[in-house]
């Protein structure tokens, strides 16, 4: 079953089905490009920086009363395991509204946006 883990908390603990976990991508490098007069094309230099992305994640609620705790859980800054990403974590923030969908009469679905940056996956060994 797919499942999450964000800030050391099992969403399947929480009575949660997760239902995608968005798209994991590569880093890509920010540019910077000129187009100087008199020349035939561009310069681009490497700063070494990264821009950051984001990642959608949708759950099922099953417990209504979880609500209150999914709330405060999916809030700030921690690290995000996700099962097609084994051996590693993001770093990843939890940005914009967490929606709530009523799907039918008990269950709602739950969509996140977490922002990863570093645009990174580190390793469960370290932080390299």
């Amino acid at each position: 079953m797919h499942k999450i883990e964000f800030k050391d908390n099992d969403s399947e603990a929480l009575g949660l089905i997760t239902l995608s976990i968005g798209r994991r991508q590569k880093a890509e490098e920010q540019l910077d490009i000129y187009s100087p007069p008199y020349m035939d094309g561009e310069l681009v230099e490497h700063t070494g920086k990264y821009k950051p992305y984001e990642r959608n994640i949708e759950f099922l609620v099953t417990d209504e009363n979880q609500i209150s705790i999914l709330n405060k859980w999916l809030d700030g800054y921690g690290k995000l395991t996700t099962f097609k990403d084994p051996g590693g974590y993001f770093k990843a923030h939890v940005i914009g509204q967490v929606t709530y969908d009523e799907l039918v009469r008990i269950r709602e679905k739950v969509s996140v946006n977490f922002k990863i940056n570093p645009p990174f996956f580190y390793l469960d060994s370290g932080d390299v």
